[in-house]
């Protein structure tokens, strides 16, 4: 896995990213994400983003981060293959609360 984040300006944050999985008894296979983090005067942030796998799954996901303990989020993702003939979208919601800060 390899990411950066990118301080575009006072507000905006872009943080592209990408993760490789590999086993011996399936293809490699990768997954190119892009996150866009919108921060508010109180240090609220708003994020949305979008990945693609090259397994031709298709990913949308957004979130909230409050007072840098507590971030909430939702995903959606979507085969664009052989397997959306069996397999519908699916979703996922997800709460996050970070316990020591200053290890983050």
């Amino acid at each position: 896995m390899a990411g950066y984040r990118y301080q575009a300006n006072r507000t905006l944050e872009v943080l592209p990213s990408m993760l490789v999985r590999y086993s011996r008894t399936v293809d490699p296979q990768f997954d190119f994400n892009c996150k866009l983090r919108f921060a508010d005067n109180a240090g609220d942030k708003v994020w949305g983003g979008l990945s693609f796998r090259t397994n031709r799954t298709f990913v949308l996901m957004a979130g909230l981060k409050l007072k840098n303990l507590l971030s909430v989020g939702y995903a959606y993702d979507t085969p664009w293959n052989y397997v959306q003939n069996f397999q519908s979208a699916s979703h996922e919601i997800f709460v996050q609360y970070e316990i020591d800060r200053k290890s983050v």
